[in-house]
């Protein structure tokens, strides 16, 4: 960072801040520090004194190892870290072991935001005790955290003071970033599948909107605190209408901490390991015309330090989904399906048909493919299913979910599978709606009798939240989110480009 004046500045006021328990605002400046210089340790130990995801601290304290093994207070604190949340990850009260299997059962069967806990007889209960004792664990896990990190007596402020001398004393800065692999630049390669395997689920599925709730965009709602919005962080692609390109930022889900990532990106996805993303963008001539589109990857760390991964040459190509172990992507062009597993020269057809099929969205475990097709008949566009093997990439099952009078498009799973949201405008306008990986109990959840336009629905990484992008309000395509029964709508995003689409950052485990 020597010569950043800016950055320093960042530092210094994330440090500040930490210090002054200030941990959202230190938390924004400082990861805004390791964005820009993926190799600051004395930002990334102060990071992990702010964060209060313990999986988050955990990753930040193995980064500074990466950048120092030698920084024992770094070692020190993970080690006290992992011991104690393995220690707390072993109840011995039934009722708090009940609780934490109840966490586990998919979105579908768990309550939602606003649900009460009832006794037999309608009235609410109290909190068991066995959660004031789970919540007392994790408050002691955090502060054995905060002293093993800090590694001195004294109150909280002078431990936080001593440390950051110790780190600057101790160790040198760099701002260099890893050094990029040559890649092998993929060639295409077809092996269509039949159009004959291909069949319906059901001929008919007529929207069922369910809910009645009616709800209205308003930039400052009322939240539930514990969701704590906050924690979740996306990129978003948006445009300035004046550009041929649009650029993706960073934002987090409560609206706080926005900043350009890179310029001249679309189709933005983040790998599994929350550092890499992939995204498309316009390979241009000397005079500044679209040759084609093509993929890129790059890192939260190195944003503008991109690497081109394909050179399919057509002006279409899109939508790129990552796997889960990021060793492969799925992704359109030319109006058919590819396979790519990275490093290798050649990508492999998914799917060729005479319709073309896009936005294609991987399952959790990867053994599902949604994705979006021109219908035969009607002239809409439906959704379909189909299993997917990556190891030897074959489509097989291929099976229509949608079939109604209007488009349905813009299909993402669940973080654990249990359900798929999508968006269809067959109600006039567009709207957001889910339904299960089967294709059936579709449910609507935007519909508001305007004529607003909801699009490019995302799941939070705790599948409890739904953000989306729509232009109910300023006429402008603006970025909101709200909860999946349709309720605590809050507007993330108040810019004056047009938003597009966005992505979550993963939570790791």
């Amino acid at each position: 960072m020597a010569g950043n004046t800016d950055l320093e500045q960042k530092l210094r006021e994330g440090i500040d801040a930490a210090k002054a328990g200030e941990t959202a605002k230190a938390r924004r400046l400082l990861s805004e520090v390791v964005r820009t210089d993926g190799r600051s340790e004395l930002a990334w130990i102060w990071l992990a004194t702010v964060l209060s995801n313990p999986s988050e601290r955990r990753a930040a304290l193995k980064r500074v190892l990466d950048i120092n093994p030698n920084n024992n207070r770094a070692r020190e604190a993970l080690r006290q870290l992992e011991d104690a949340v393995e220690q707390t990850a072993q109840p011995s009260e039934p009722a708090l072991g009940a609780r934490l299997s109840a966490a586990a059962r998919p979105v579908s069967s768990r309550p939602l935001p606003g649900d009460e806990l009832l006794d037999a007889g309608g009235q609410r209960q109290g909190l068991p005790p066995a959660f004031f004792l789970f919540a007392g664990a994790v408050m002691l896990v955090l502060v054995v955290l905060t002293f093993a990190l800090l590694g001195a007596n004294g109150d909280a402020t002078d431990v936080l003071a001593q440390t950051a001398t110790l780190l600057a004393d101790g160790i040198v800065v760099s701002s260099s970033t890893p050094t990029q692999q040559d890649t092998l630049i993929p060639t295409l390669t077809r092996t269509p599948i039949p159009i004959e395997q291909i069949t319906r689920l059901a001929p008919t599925l007529p929207p069922t909107p369910t809910y009645t709730l009616t709800p209205t965009l308003s930039p400052t709602p009322m939240l539930t605190p514990t969701l704590e919005l906050e924690r979740f962080d996306m990129i978003y692609v948006s445009q300035d209408l004046s550009v041929p390109e649009p650029d993706a930022l960073t934002i987090s889900a409560d609206g706080s901490g926005e900043g350009l990532l890179t310029g001249r990106a679309r189709d933005v996805a983040y790998a599994p390991d929350a550092f890499t993303f992939a995204f498309v963008r316009d390979v241009r001539d000397e005079a500044g015309n679209a040759t084609a589109a093509e993929i890129f990857t790059s890192t939260i760390a190195d944003p503008n330090n991109a690497l081109q991964i394909t050179t399919l040459g057509a002006l279409d190509t899109a939508d790129p989904a990552w796997s889960a172990d990021g060793s492969q992507l799925v992704f359109s062009s030319g109006g058919d399906l590819w396979l790519l597993t990275l490093g290798s020269s050649q990508p492999k057809l998914l799917l060729e048909s005479p319709e073309p099929e896009r936005e294609p969205a991987l399952s959790p475990d990867g053994a599902r493919l949604a994705f979006t097709r021109d219908a035969e008949l009607n002239g809409f566009t439906e959704i379909y299913f189909a299993s997917l093997n990556l190891v030897d990439g074959q489509l097989s099952d291929i099976t229509q979910a949608t079939d109604t009078n209007g488009s349905s498009y813009n299909a993402v799973w669940s973080p654990d599978g249990g359900l798929v949201a999508f968006a269809s405008d067959r109600n006039g306008d567009g709207d957001i709606y889910t339904m299960d990986p089967g294709g059936f109990n579709e449910q609507v959840i935007t519909l508001d009798g305007t004529s607003a336009e909801d699009r490019a629905p995302v799941f939070s990484p705790d599948g409890l939240w739904l953000a989306f992008i729509s232009d109910a309000q300023d006429d402008r395509f603006q970025t909101y989110i709200m909860t999946l029964r349709g309720t605590d709508i809050q507007r993330v995003t108040n810019n004056p480009r047009s938003d597009i689409s966005l992505t979550f950052k993963p939570l790791l485990p």
